[in-house]
């Protein structure tokens, strides 16, 4: 009887060791014994029209929503999707539940979207009607229309240096400055040609817009709002634009490649292959360190490591994604799909709760196993 009591006491003591472990090399290690993929799965498909949360990935049937851009408001944990429709709508999701809580009508053909931390508002570029509109989280209704922006805004970007916020204006050559304090158009910016994303990059200040059509990148001083300079490369038609860690990623859906950038020389350092058809976004997820690329004209995100620039997998998403980020809050990506009207929800990280119990079961498996061997001698 004292060996069995001793098998118990190990074993609770194994338990207890479960409970607490948390470090990365054990966690990998049991992720990899249950298949569970280090570069992340799609958890859920949140379809928009009827607000049902289906499990892993489910291909769905267009339902009358376009999401296309997405913001985060960490005040209250909740994310805002432009539909790009007539009229336009914003759809606020909790990203606890990943369930939609209400419906926001803005202006036509709603398309980018940011959070201003200054103010706690969220700004929505309407395309077609050549507005933005402000959101207000705590009411989430508009407070405000903004006119006197140029043709067809699309990306929208905030500097928190200066607490403006900056919109490209595809088809006015130009990109429009916004004073959050008065919601006032404060100055427009001349750039090369068709001004479509817009990054802000904390190193140097500077903000890079992609011209779509000349395969260029505009610098902005946001200190003069003036143009700084340009970068002239081979893509012809940069679309998406992304600062992570001291580099530049840019999107290209002709050429199929993201290209590298350093900002301290403005030269493009590095160029991902390998991708899927038509990347148009880069996402980072500081849960595993890894980079997410949206291809809108393939079913699935490709994982890019930073560390080589190489694509180590490819995770199946719904048809035609467009635009990705990442929840802080939970760990998930969130990936639009405008030719479905969903959402895949990516987890990023493992799933500690599955692991402990597969952690649990296994030790249990093991004392019981013990224990007979044990009785059977006796």
């Amino acid at each position: 009887m004292v060996g069995i009591w001793r098998v118990l006491v190990t074993a609770l003591l194994l338990v207890f060791l479960g409970t607490s472990l948390n470090s990365v090399m054990v966690t990998m290690a049991v992720a990899q014994t249950i298949n569970i993929p280090s570069t992340g799965y799609v958890k859920y498909t949140l379809v928009l029209y009827n607000n049902t949360l289906l499990p892993g990935n489910v291909a769905v049937e267009s339902h009358y929503t376009v999401p296309k851009g997405i913001a985060y408001d960490p005040s209250n944990g909740y994310l805002y999707v432009a539909s790009c429709t007539t009229p336009g709508y914003v759809y606020v999701i909790n990203s606890q539940t990943n369930r939609v809580v209400t419906e926001i009508q803005v202006g036509s053909n709603p398309y980018g979207a940011i959070y201003d931390p200054s103010n706690g508002y969220i700004y929505v570029t309407d395309t077609a009607s050549n507005a933005v509109s402000v959101i207000n989280p705590s009411t989430n209704q508009v407070i405000s229309t903004i006119h006197g922006l140029g043709a067809n805004p699309e990306g929208i970007a905030y500097d928190p240096s200066n607490k403006y916020i900056y919109v490209a204006d595809l088809h006015y050559y130009a990109v429009s400055v916004i004073n959050p304090s008065t919601n006032k158009v404060v100055s427009n910016i001349t750039v090369r040609a068709n001004p479509w994303c817009i990054a802000y990059d904390p190193s140097n200040g500077y903000l890079y817009v992609t011209d779509y059509f000349i395969g260029c990148i505009t610098i902005i001083n946001p200190s003069t709002n003036s143009v700084e300079g340009n970068i002239q490369f081979t893509m012809p038609h940069p679309i998406g634009i992304t600062y992570v860690n001291g580099y530049i990623y840019v999107a290209d859906p002709q050429c199929n490649v993201v290209a590298v950038i350093n900002p301290s020389t403005d030269k493009v350092v590095g160029t991902i292959h390998s991708l899927g058809i038509s990347p148009v976004r880069v996402a980072y997820a500081p849960s595993n360190g890894y980079l997410y690329v949206a291809n809108y004209k393939s079913d699935f995100v490709s994982v890019v490591n930073p560390s080589t620039d190489k694509v180590i997998a490819n995770i199946p998403v719904g048809s035609g994604s467009s635009f990705i980020l990442y929840d802080p809050s939970n760990g998930y990506l969130y990936v639009t799909h405008p030719q479905s009207g969903t959402i895949s929800i990516i987890a990023t990280k493992y799933p500690e709760s599955t692991l402990l119990t597969y952690i649990i079961i296994v030790v249990a498996e093991v004392v019981v196993a013990v224990v007979a061997v044990i009785l059977a001698r006796r």
